[in-house]
């Protein structure tokens, strides 16, 4: 195997899933189920199908909000992504509310 090749193999389900959240307008729920059938074709583990929708449901998310004023997004960003994120390391990952990628619902 050439070096960076399993770094490109790991990254395949999550970009589909990105691709797919942003070309094609669906509802989290459609874009949750997507992204899990995307990533159980190159993932056996279920944290990479996790990391995967959380992806999926972030792009998705960022997309919806675009054009929403600034003072909720925060919030409901993250309030979506650890509802729809299967419960895993991922989800436990990113903290109550995304606190640990420095978010607070207060932002």
């Amino acid at each position: 195997m050439r070096p960076g090749a399993r770094a490109r193999w790991e990254t395949a389900a999550p970009c589909a899933s990105l691709r797919l959240a942003l070309i094609s307008p669906m509802t989290l729920h459609a874009c949750t189920d997507a992204a899990r059938d995307s990533a159980l074709v190159t993932h056996t583990h279920p944290e990479g199908v996790a990391g995967t929708i959380a992806v999926a449901v972030a792009a998705a998310m960022a997309w919806q909000l675009r054009d929403a004023p600034q003072a909720d997004n925060a919030q409901r960003f993250f309030t979506e992504i650890l509802r729809l994120t299967p419960e895993s390391k991922v989800r436990r990952a990113l903290g109550p509310n995304g606190s640990a990628l420095g978010w607070t619902t207060q932002n």
